[in-house]
């Protein structure tokens, strides 16, 4: 008898990147209403799961109904849609992107999640999870073939086990989405509850969000939890949920996590953030800290956004960790002290970096009499292009290029530490300001000075 367990088999797979996941196929009918005029449409249709920056669930409808259907005018605001699915007993909230009388066809998007079937009696719910880490994990199998690649979690009354797709067909799928980027299931997970008990899906969605925010921090971008199935006790496929989900695109970004680290303290660090996600005091302060790094990370608003969103990160965290409401304190020491609390360095040649990283960095602030450390000089770069101001002695109104790339790159490391030691992370990670190896890790400075 094998030792290993046997790997989650997905329900949706993606054979290549972007691929549409068709997950119903029938009769529907398509109700619009505006200003008291009602229309409606009916024919044979198909919804489909298709990827994005906003992963969705859209609708195309082959109508057959003569009748008039009115277009939005210059009353779209005051437009209400439904598309009606009788086999689904649903009725959904959508937007009709598309219309064509000659064409007979009609497609668009949904607003609302879609249910089917009964989610009251559940013994384990599965979902499929996009652009998420191949990591070194527990041992699985399938079909005689091993790997190490589960991840276990255990939180409060849930247990939640996470695999990679078989290495072959991961393997295939990650070479094409390196050449031409794109978004494909990687992973399928399964949460169940730890006492065996069967359980309603409404039980374990704040735990599967936190799961969304949890796997994008550790993957430096939004990592799509979807297409959610409910088992029952016999193994039968009773529920499913199709929602819309944020996703980003396959692109080269950096991360923290130590993949090839077996995951031996992922577990805890789950634990811890939700425990803070959990909390009425801190949970929107971690999702927008896990907002802004992502988006920082992902470049989303260029390096100049993105250092501003990290700068607004950096802020956020001195208050909710460290701020004193009672005094005013400038936004450069309020970073000083951020970075004292979490054990990195304000001061540039205690840096742990390839001096190539910032090296320009570094000049400016050595032949600058203004700049007294690394905080101040965040700030100051922040303010170049949040205050512009033309000063006579100087070229520019913003700092070359360079400069602030490597600010951006400095911020995007101290901002993932400064989450970690605030979730009380005591492991290796891997320094994105070092030019090694997968599986050269280091301790977390907190842990060193320990």
């Amino acid at each position: 008898m094998s030792q290993h367990s046997e790997a989650i088999q997905p329900v949706y797979k993606t054979e290549f990147p972007n691929q549409p996941i068709e997950i119903y196929k029938g009769r529907m009918t398509l109700h619009r209403e505006i200003e008291g005029r009602k229309s409606s449409i009916s024919g044979n249709g198909v919804l489909k799961f298709e990827w994005a920056h906003q992963s969705k669930v859209t609708f195309e409808l082959n109508h057959e109904s003569p009748s008039r259907f009115f277009f939005h005018g210059n009353n779209a605001s005051k437009v209400k849609e439904t598309l009606e699915i009788e086999e689904l007993n649903a009725s959904i909230e959508v937007i009709a992107s598309y219309f064509s009388g000659s064409e007979k066809i009609a497609y668009g998007s949904i607003v609302d999640d879609i249910e089917v079937g009964e989610s009251s009696d559940l013994q384990n719910i599965q979902f499929h999870i996009s652009n998420f880490h191949d990591y070194v994990g527990k041992g699985i199998e399938k079909d005689s073939q091993f790997w190490t690649g589960r991840l276990l979690l255990e939180v409060n009354d849930w247990k939640i086990s996470i695999d990679s797709l078989e290495p072959t067909e991961r393997k295939k799928l990650k070479a094409c989405m390196r050449r031409k980027g794109g978004i494909a299931i990687t992973h399928v997970g399964r949460i169940e509850r730890i006492d065996g008990q069967c359980f309603n899906a409404v039980q374990c969605q704040n735990t599967l969000k936190e799961l969304f925010y949890f796997l994008s921090f550790l993957r430096g971008l939004w990592v799509g939890i979807v297409l959610a199935v409910g088992f029952d006790n016999y193994g039968n496929l009773v529920w499913e949920k199709w929602s819309n989900q944020k996703t980003s695109l396959y692109i080269g970004v950096q991360s923290w996590f130590p993949i090839q680290n077996r995951t031996r303290s992922i577990d805890f660090l789950f634990a811890n953030f939700t425990r803070l996600f959990e909390s009425d005091e801190y949970k929107e302060p971690l999702m927008l800290a896990v907002h802004w790094y992502i988006e920082s990370n992902l470049q989303a608003g260029a390096v100049e956004g993105s250092i501003l969103m990290a700068q607004a990160a950096f802020e956020m965290l001195f208050e909710v960790i460290l701020g004193s409401r009672s005094i005013k304190i400038k936004a450069d020491k309020k970073l000083e002290r951020l970075f004292q609390w979490a054990s990195l360095p304000v001061d540039c040649e205690n840096i742990s970096a390839d001096d190539a990283r910032l090296h320009e960095l570094k000049e400016l602030i050595e032949r600058s009499s203004d700049i007294s450390n690394l905080p101040d000089a965040i700030t100051r770069i922040r303010n170049r292009f949040t205050h512009p101001k033309h000063r006579k002695n100087e070229v520019s109104m913003v700092y070359e290029t360079h400069v602030r790339i490597q600010a951006w790159q400095i911020c995007m490391w101290y901002l993932e530490l400064s989450i970690l030691r605030w979730l009380e992370y005591n492991d290796v990670y891997k320094n994105r300001m070092k030019f090694n190896y997968e599986g050269d890790y280091e301790n977390v400075p907190w842990l060193e000075e320990s």
